[in-house]
C-alpha cells in the first residue's frame, strides 16, 4: 500500500515541539506533540494510525541537537 504524508512544524517551545500532518497541504488535520526531554518516548497526543508513526520516525531521524525539522514529505 502506498503512503504519502506531508508534515509541518506548527510550534516549538523549550520543552516540546508540535507538528500537523496529513495527506495534503489542505488536509493537515492530524496533530502530534513530542516531548523534547524524551522524544523517543510516547508522544503526548497520538492517534492510532500509520501516518503518526511514520512522522515520528522521520522527525526523530532528522532531528539534530536542538534543531527540529520544519517539515517534509514521506512517500513509500
Amino acid at each position: 500500500m502506498a503512503l504519502f504524508v506531508l508534515y509541518r512544524k506548527t510550534s516549538e517551545t523549550e520543552t516540546q515541539v508540535e507538528y500537523q500532518y496529513g495527506k495534503s497541504e489542505t488536509e493537515l488535520n492530524h496533530r502530534l506533540v513530542l516531548d523534547k526531554t524524551d522524544p523517543i518516548g510516547q508522544p503526548k497526543h497520538l492517534s492510532e494510525d500509520r501516518m503518526a508513526y511514520k512522522v515520528i520516525s522521520r522527525v526523530l531521524s532528522e532531528q539534530t541537537d536542538d534543531q527540529w525539522p520544519d517539515g517534509g514529505v514521506i512517500q513509500s
